[in-house]
Parts: C-alpha cells; structure tokens; sequence
C-alpha cells in the first residue's frame, strides 16, 4: 500500500516522490521524475527514441525525440482510432438498428454507442420503432396550442408552427361585442351603452348597460335658454336668454338653434341730441341731420350746443383773396395779410406786385455780371452779360487768356512762321529751323531708335526700341522729357526676346496707348498691344494672334469704340512666306470686338477713323511693283472702297495718313 504523502519529504526515506494529486509517495509523478524514459502507473518505462510518427505505434514527440502515446484519434493513421494511449483499428464503422432502437459509431471509432429510440427524420412523428432493420414512423405528432386565434401546423423539419387567423370567437367577456381574432388574441369592441342623455353616466356590468343619474350643468338643445341643470337623469331648462341689445334700430328675437337674432328695421327714431334733425335708423344706427349753424366765416368756429348756434371767432391761417399779401391769418373774426415783398434779387428786372402776385420785367439797365474779364456789363433778358475781354498781344507764340481779370500771356511751343517751313515758337518767340531750341540724344552703347512722340502737359513722350537697356536683346522703350527735352524718367517693357514699339497715341481717358509685336515663347512672334497711365505704369497689355503665324503692329488710332489697330501677319507653306495685311477693333479694356484679314494686300502701315464711323486704312499691296492703297471699310472690316496711290511704275510704301 502507498504511503500518504504531502510532500517529497514525507517520501525521501523509501527514495520516491509525492504525488500530489493523489497524496501518494510514488517512483514518479511525471516524466520529469525519469532519468530515462517515461512515467506510467508511477513507474518509469523506457521509451522508443523517434524522429518521425511513422517511426511509432501512436506518435512521435518531438521535442523530446521518443514515441509517445496518443491523446486522441487524430494523432493516429490508417483510419485507427486511440484507445488507452495507443492506436488500434476501429470496431465500428456505420449504425445498425436492431431491437427497437438505434445504435450509432461512437466518435473515436471503438464500438457502438448505448442505443437509443430509432428517428425517421421527420419531427411531425413519434415513437419510430425498428422493423426489418430500418427505422419506421411513428403515429402523427399532435399540434394544438389550445388557441382559437392560431391555426396549428406540423413542418418536417421545424415541427409545430402556429399562424394567426381572424376567425370569429368568444373573448369571455358579456360586455363586448363583435369578438373576433387579431394578432393571435380574441378581443372584443366594448358595448355600446349610450342612452345620448348628458346627464347619465353609462356603463356595462355582465352584460348589461346601465345609466346612473348626474348633476351638475347641462344643455337642453335650444339657445334660448341659459343655466339648464341635470334633474332625475334628466336636463332641465334654464331661464330664457335677454336678447335687447338696447338698439331701438332693431327687431330682438330669440332663434332656439342660432340664440339671440337682432334684424335691423328703419322708420323715425330720437338720437338724443338736440342738435339734429329728422332723426331715422340707417344701416342699425338712429342719426339725424346736423343742425345748420354755419355764417360761411373761415375766421369763425361754428357750432352747436342744446340746439343753439354759437359762432367763435378763430386765429387760423386762412386767404384773404389778396395776391400781394402774405402770412393771411385770422383775428377779430376777419383774415388779413402783410404786404408781399417783391425783389428776385436780380438787378436785371423790376420788381412790383399785380393781381396775379409778383412779377418780375426784365430791364435794359447797366450792371455787373461778376467776371473781370468782361466789358461793357448790361442787362438782357433779365441776365447781366458782358463782352469778353480783348487779351491778343498779336504774337503767335504766347496762348492768350484772361483769369480773375488780367490779361496772361504764355509761351507755346507751335509751329510758327511761314506755311511749310520747320519754326517752332520758344520762350515766346518763333524761332527759324536753323536754329533748334534744343537737341538731345537718348540711348546707349546698343542699337536704340525712336518711332515718335506725343505730346503731354510739360514735355514730351517719346517711344521706340532700344538693345540698350531692358531685359535684353531689343525691348519697347518710353522717354519721357521736359520741354527743353531732359529727361524726367524712362522705362523699358518686354521680355529678353524681341519687343518693339511701332506707334502711339494718347487714349481716349488721357492715358496713352501703343501697338507693336512681342516674341512670346509660347506663341512666337505676336501683335503686341499695351496701355500706360501718365507715369509709365502698364494698366493692360494684349499679345495677339496664333503660334503658327507671326503677327506685327504698324499702326494705331483712338475711335469712339476704343482703338484700332493697323498690322500684318506672316505664314509660311512649303518654304514660301507670305504676308497678309490684319485689321483689330479693341474696347477701352483691350478686349478684341472684331478683326479683319486683308487677304489682298501685303501689310496695313496706319488706320484712322472716319467721320461717319467707318475706318480708313493705308496698306501696301504687292503687284507689279509695291503699290500705296488706301481703302475705306464698315464697323467688322467689310469694303466699302478701294484705291491706289502713287506711280504703278514705282515703288511706293506707306507710312502714315492723317484724315482732315
């Protein structure tokens, strides 16, 4: 017998180990407590070192590297099954039904079970029973829930189910009726008890109504009466409704749906006040006609009191018909005004009032209109004018003016001199051409040029191309001068390619204008367009034209519609250039309105508009030899004329065109 242990002390003098689980001493306890192999039945046994499964009975442990038992049947092979650690072949392999009942495969394979009553696979039978070896149905199960409301079935799979129905039945209730199936339950709508007396309280007791005498306030279905209580189950009337609306203008009655009905009436009547006559109802009201108390006095207050008339005398504005009057008010009972004063102001008419009010003649007297620079002041019309005062020192080269009175004289800088020649007036005094006022150079080291100059307040805007200065290779260029030609500032405007500055002109706001063309990466050589304020600053700037052209501005002029521009575009096919004259309408923004190719001519040099709003343009149009022609076309470029100019033997080019 072993000994009873708690501890491995309590085992040390027989050399084991304490069991722990079972409170026994024991050689071991765990395969731990084996030098070699394992611990089975508290002793140890050698064991089979392995590799792999195939090496043993059951399996192979390979961490340890032995054969090991099993510890279910799916560590075994070959279709075995484990039992008591080690794999054996199965005893079993399908269910038989024998005696009643039905014996299946246990799970691991090693018999069969206990048995139990044979099943057909259809729940809607029992008590199958064996027969002939195979499991019969049973009698029909039996599926009723006792519910009225429900209709009982059987599935073969899920077995009873109950579905609701909406049969007639009986909810066990004497004080319902119409009892009928809803939602699996039997209900019933309550009986209906009303006797329609306000002064019962109905209800229903095992089936019977029964109507309880009340108190309290009630209605006896007609208007006429007021305060109807509840007597014995019963409502009695009140006292009768007052319908006198004190209105001796209508018909009082009492209606037992609508209550108390008043129906206007007419015929003589008394308002009460003495101070009317002929008192009669109208429209539900008794009035009668004011009594007459009127002295047609606009400086009286007429009125009426206990019959009597009474007339006060008032201080409201009023009109004594009198048009050289003013401010006419009441006093004493009379109206009356001040005198009307006449006078506009004016020195240049008489002043005096008739019977239509004042009036106002105009004279012919001498006066003073206010401006030093006029003479010989004298009415007219009724307005104070003058003749303009002579300032003309007969020298052509000072602008004569008149301010606050004074003669002024100041230098120009017109032409002067004969017709045709080159004198420009300077410091008053016209100076011949073989004498400059003055001459300046402009530019740098590179190749620069001016294209012309427009004239500005004080000086002189000059504009062209320089490869001086800018952004590199040849850019637009602006100068601006003094009127002895120094400098004030100058900018350039471009990229780093090709930018030039062909004409100007002074916009239609005062700012200033100019067209050329511009090389842009993106689309090559295009018509170049930009707009400047009076300090150089570019408020706009156009490229126009498509990349596979190149397009050039030559020339440029204000109109009504904004500007017009004169050019050329240039294409190329098959190694062959060839040049086509281009027109552009642009708004105030710069924004193209229209544009026309000139197809028959090579370029347009200067455009100009017409007095009648149509456009002149001088072009250059190739022949026999370069031939001037000047065409006249609509708003959107259409023909209206064209001609040629000059020698046809000759070559003749265009420049610029002034329309007189």
């Amino acid at each position: 017998m072993s000994k009873v242990c708690k501890s491995d002390t309590d085992c040390k003098a027989a050399n084991q180990v304490c069991d722990k689980t079972e409170g026994v001493c024991a050689d071991c306890a765990s395969d731990l407590d084996c030098d070699k192999g394992k611990c089975q039945d508290h002793k140890c046994v050698a064991v089979t070192p392995c590799k792999t499964s195939k090496e043993c009975p059951a399996v192979c442990d390979q961490q340890k590297g032995v054969c090991a038992e099993c510890a279910s049947s799916n560590d075994c092979k070959d279709g075995n099954y484990c039992q008591a650690g080690a794999c054996v072949p199965k005893l079993c392999v399908s269910a038989v039904c024998a005696g009643g009942k039905s014996f299946g495969c246990k799970a691991d394979g090693s018999g069969y079970d206990a048995g139990k009553s044979c099943d057909d696979g259809n729940v809607c039978t029992e008590g199958d029973v064996c027969e002939a070896g195979a499991c019969k149905p049973g009698p029909a199960k039996v599926c009723d829930d006792k519910n009225p409301c429900t209709n009982d079935s059987c599935d073969s799979k899920l077995g009873c189910q109950t579905a609701n129905n909406t049969a007639a039945c009986d909810d066990k209730d004497a004080c319902s009726e119409g009892d009928i199936c809803a939602a699996g339950a039997c209900l019933g709508k309550p009986k209906n008890c009303d006797d329609a007396q306000t002064c019962t309280a109905d209800s229903c007791k095992d089936g019977a109504c029964i109507h309880a005498a009340q108190t309290g306030t009630c209605t006896d279905g007609t208007a006429c009466t007021d305060g109807d209580v509840c007597k014995d189950g019963k409502c009695a009337p009140g006292k009768a409704v007052n319908c006198d609306d004190q209105n001796v203008c209508t018909i009082d009655s009492c209606d037992p749906a609508k209550g108390c009905v008043w129906v206007l009436k007419d015929g003589p009547c008394d308002d009460g006040n003495n101070c009317t006559n002929n008192d009669a109802c109208a429209a539900g009201k008794c009035a009668g006609v004011g009594k007459q108390c009127s002295d047609d006095n606009p400086c009286t207050d007429d009125k009426c009191d206990a019959g009597n008339c009474s007339y006060v005398a008032n201080t409201k504005p009023c009109d004594d018909k009198d048009a050289c009057t003013d401010g006419d008010a009441c006093g004493g009972g009379k109206c009356a005004g001040k005198v009307k004063v006449c006078d506009d102001g004016n020195p240049c008419t008489d002043n005096t009032c008739l019977s239509t009010g004042c009036a106002f003649v105009a004279n012919s007297k001498a006066c003073d209109d206010g401006d030093g620079c006029t003479v010989s002041d004298t009415c007219t019309g009724g307005v104070c004018k003058g003749q303009a005062k002579v300032c003309d020192d007969s020298n052509e080269c000072t602008d004569d003016a008149c301010k606050a009175g004074a003669c002024q004289h100041t230098p120009n800088a017109n032409p002067c001199g004969k017709p045709g020649s080159c004198d420009v007036c300077v410091a008053g005094k016209c100076v011949a051409d073989t004498a400059p006022g003055w001459e300046e150079t402009y530019g740098g080291a590179g190749t620069d040029g001016i294209r012309g100059a427009l004239p500005v307040s004080g000086g002189w805007l000059l504009y062209g191309t320089t490869k001086s200065k800018g952004a590199g290779y040849e850019d637009g260029w602006i100068i601006k001068t003094d009127q002895d030609g120094n400098v004030l500032w100058e900018k350039t405007y471009g990229n780093s390619n090709d930018n030039s500055l062909r004409y100007g002109v002074i916009g239609n706001d005062g700012n200033f204008v100019f067209t050329g063309y511009s090389y842009q990466s993106a689309g090559g050589m295009q018509l170049w367009v930009l707009k400047l304020d009076a300090n150089g600053a570019v408020l706009w700037e156009k490229f126009l034209g498509a990349s596979s052209y190149s397009e050039y501005g030559w020339g440029l002029a204000a109109n009504k519609t904004g500007y017009l521009v004169a050019g050329e575009y240039k294409y190329t096919v098959s190694s062959t250039t060839y040049q086509k004259g281009w027109i552009l309408q642009l708004d105030e923004t710069g924004s193209q309105n229209w544009e026309k190719q000139l197809t028959d001519v090579t370029y347009a040099e200067a455009i100009a508009p017409a007095a009648d709003g149509n456009v002149y343009v001088l072009v250059s149009a190739y022949k026999s030899s370069a031939d001037l022609v000047v065409k006249k076309l609509k708003p959107g470029g259409s023909e209206i004329w064209s001609a040629t100019v000059g020698n046809a033997n000759y070559n003749d080019y265009p420049a610029d065109m002034v329309v007189g």
